[in-house]
């Protein structure tokens, strides 16, 4: 897409925290490799997503993948645990890993239906085999993570996110098993990438593996 001002233009479509934590750092590289590259950035819930995927809105999508869009190509690039985010004076604060069991009777923060966090912790329900009280809903897991520090409860949230917490809170690993949020690129099967998006697609993926703070690399996932 060419712009007013003789540069190009990029529209992808991100998940909300995907855009706060891993496109700022991809846009500064831009600003020094492609300085007349404008790129926008359509952050959204995950049913928003698929559908600027489809309809064209967006050349591809960086999200959280294996729940829903079927009918689009998923890439994965990197597995992020889920881990248990608390107020430093939390009962369960100190504690090295928590089961699931012992989330039994402790007040969480969840998220509400249309989140991509709220699928994944639905999808995984039956492996689990054990109920957690979701005692106040939020829409996004960036609140969920400051209704924690303000000692409202606990949350499940992806470790990518729980390392960029606020002054006291403490994230705990858990256990038995351990559940991951995927997280990869969405596009359509038969329609290829401008050459600008298709660097910033390689950029990203190259971001996201190089940097261990936001997940296990797919290469790592792939061979055990």
């Amino acid at each position: 897409m060419v712009d007013h001002s003789g540069g190009s233009s990029v529209t992808i479509a991100c998940l909300a925290t995907l855009a706060l934590y891993v496109m700022p750092q991809i846009v500064a590289e831009l600003s020094q490799t492609r300085p007349k590259l404008r790129l926008r950035i359509l952050d959204m819930m995950p049913p928003q997503i698929e559908e600027a995927v489809k309809d064209g809105t967006a050349e591809f999508a960086l999200s959280m993948i294996g729940v829903g869009a079927v009918d689009l190509t998923h890439e994965v690039i990197v597995d992020q645990p889920l881990v248990l985010v608390v107020a430093e004076d939390h009962p369960l604060a100190g504690r090295g890993s928590v089961s699931w069991s012992d989330l039994s009777g402790v007040r969480l923060i969840g998220t509400g239906p249309g989140s991509a966090h709220f699928q994944l912790l639905e999808s995984v329900r039956p492996q689990i085999r054990q109920s957690w009280e979701e005692f106040h809903q939020v829409q996004r897991i960036t609140t969920a993570l400051a209704m924690v520090a303000a000692g409202n409860g606990g949350a499940l949230l992806p470790l990518n996110l729980a390392m960029n917490q606020p002054f006291g809170v403490r994230t705990v690993a858990v256990t038995d098993p351990v559940i991951t949020r995927r997280i990869g690129i969405l596009r359509r099967a038969a329609v290829p990438l401008s050459d600008h998006a298709d660097y910033l697609r390689r950029r990203i993926i190259q971001r996201l593996r190089q940097d261990r703070s936001l997940g296990k690399p797919q290469e790592e996932i792939s061979s055990g």
